[in-house]
């Protein structure tokens, strides 16, 4: 539970089935759309996947351009430092 495939699937009630990938892919099938997508991440770091495959799935039409608030908060991704303290964000452009 909680974990971003899972808030994916329950938010859109199994519209979009995204599946985790290794180093750095992220993948979603998108059945009522007949497509699937693919977000591969060059250095292989998990925190820039969410948003990106996100961002993908507004611009196919899979998602809203405003999310419910579990995804809008993994659109734009706090980072913290080592004092847990916010020192940027992950966001997509585009």
């Amino acid at each position: 539970t909680e974990r971003f495939d899972t808030i994916l699937l329950e938010e859109t009630s199994g519209r979009v089935v995204p599946k985790l990938g290794a180093e750095g892919v992220h993948c979603a099938a998108v059945p009522g759309l007949g497509i699937g997508v693919a977000v591969k991440v060059e250095d292989g770091a998990q925190r820039a996947q969410h948003p990106a495959l996100l961002r993908v799935l507004q611009l196919v039409g899979a998602l809203p351009e405003t999310l419910p608030p579990r995804l809008a908060k993994i659109l734009h991704a706090p980072v913290s430092n080592t004092r847990r303290e916010t020192v940027g964000i992950v966001r997509p452009v585009a």
